[in-house]
């Protein structure tokens, strides 16, 4: 069984919950669900985790079943980039997880 996870650049959905993160403070599923409207937090924060959009976000369980999320590192390009595709961006202009990718895995050439 495969997991799919939406793109932040076309989820409406993960962008709420993203802008409620980026500010890198500690926030509560409550809260994340009062300012986005979404009762699927726990999801939408897996999703921004999933390597398609690659955050590292931390989970800290408050109390019994009280969670809250903490955004530590943006992979991502900032979102005013997502309308530029990867393959027109300078290489040290990428995220540094697509860099560490492109130096770890040599690019085949295919003939046609």
């Amino acid at each position: 069984m495969s997991r799919h996870a939406a793109n932040l650049a076309t989820s409406e959905r993960l962008q709420k919950v993203y802008a409620v993160l980026q500010d890198g403070q500690w926030h509560t599923s409550f809260e994340i669900m009062q300012k986005t409207d979404l009762v699927s937090v726990g999801s939408s924060i897996s999703e921004l985790r999933a390597p398609i959009n690659g955050f590292e976000i931390k989970c800290e369980c408050v109390s019994k079943g009280k969670f809250q999320y903490q955004l530590i590192q943006e992979s991502c390009p900032p979102r005013q980039d997502f309308l530029t595709p990867f393959f027109t961006l300078e290489a040290e202009q990428m995220p540094k997880n697509i860099q560490s990718r492109l130096q770890s895995q040599p690019v085949q050439e295919e003939m046609f």
